[in-house]
């Protein structure tokens, strides 16, 4: 009879601090991450490095965007100022990560 009931409260332990920890956690869990489509395009490229340097098309001037390569994978070239900063990064077409960036105050 004793195992029964130590079982049965461990049961209910276990019930109760998963039927508390999931509101919990649903609270704290954000949008899932934009998906992008591989390979990448130029726009993307662009919104991947603006989202990056924590700017909007809007307070970028001067855009440009180029292919060339970096240490054997093929990347957009994308540049462009905020005011008097320059901005620079090299995403890999195929997965849409950063590759390099520089800025140049």
């Amino acid at each position: 009879m004793k195992k029964r009931f130590i079982a049965i409260a461990m049961a209910f332990a276990a019930t109760a601090m998963l039927c508390t920890s999931i509101p919990a956690f649903a609270a704290t869990t954000t949008a899932p991450p934009k998906k992008i489509t591989l390979p990448i395009d130029k726009d993307t490229a662009l919104e991947i490095a603006l989202e990056d340097s924590g700017y909007t098309i809007e307070e970028a001037e001067d855009v440009e965007i180029e292919k060339g390569h970096e240490d054997g994978k093929e990347v957009y070239e994308v540049e462009f100022y905020v005011g008097v900063s320059k901005y620079e990064y090299d995403i890999e077409i195929s997965t849409g990560e950063i590759i390099e960036y520089n800025i140049d105050d």
